[in-house]
């Protein structure tokens, strides 16, 4: 039996912040650690779709590996050689992200841990302001309804408690 991956990208088409468009592209590259077998041939896809994008910040889940990061850098920095990684943080499927590091001061980040996949938070500063991007990867499959609503109760919750005025972009596989 064969079966197919499809794989579905979003690019939010230009984001004002602080008087400077950019752009921001959320994929889900499904299970990509850069050492599977089937990881090889699926670099040069990557390899033409990221580029293609031309993101500002590019926001990846199912990354398995931190040997995937220096995999996918590269392919950013053929976008912008001042491209740079955040902190990965190994702990399942997780989250990643790159971002033009001529454009954002990286500020830091934070795991929102949830019952099934910790929700990922990137703190930026783009000309003196800061910024929030964070990374979901919502409970797959149908009779789950209820677990991402959990998911994005406890997203919610944590946004509730930033001051009035944070400005933020939610984005990831949202499994709707």
């Amino acid at each position: 039996m064969k079966s197919a991956i499809i794989s579905i990208w979003i690019l939010l088409p230009g984001i004002l912040w602080a008087g400077q468009t950019f752009r921001v592209a959320t994929y889900n590259i499904l299970h990509f650690a850069g050492t599977y077998e089937n990881d090889e041939e699926r670099i040069p896809y990557l390899e033409e779709v990221i580029p293609a994008l031309n993101p500002d910040i590019l926001v990846l889940q199912e990354i398995e590996g931190d040997s995937a990061v220096p995999i996918l850098l590269n392919i950013c920095r053929s976008i912008s050689p001042t491209f740079e990684p955040a902190v990965y943080d190994d702990t399942d499927s997780d989250n990643m992200l790159f971002y033009n590091s001529s454009l954002f001061r990286y500020v830091g980040q934070a795991q929102i841990p949830t019952d099934y996949r910790d929700i990922s938070e990137y703190i930026f500063q783009i000309e003196g302001h800061d910024f929030r991007v964070y990374s979901c990867h919502l409970k797959a499959s149908d009779g789950y309804e209820y677990e991402r609503y959990l998911q994005a109760s406890i997203l919610r919750d944590h946004l509730d408690n930033l001051p009035d005025g944070t400005e933020f972009v939610i984005c990831g596989d949202m499994n709707f």
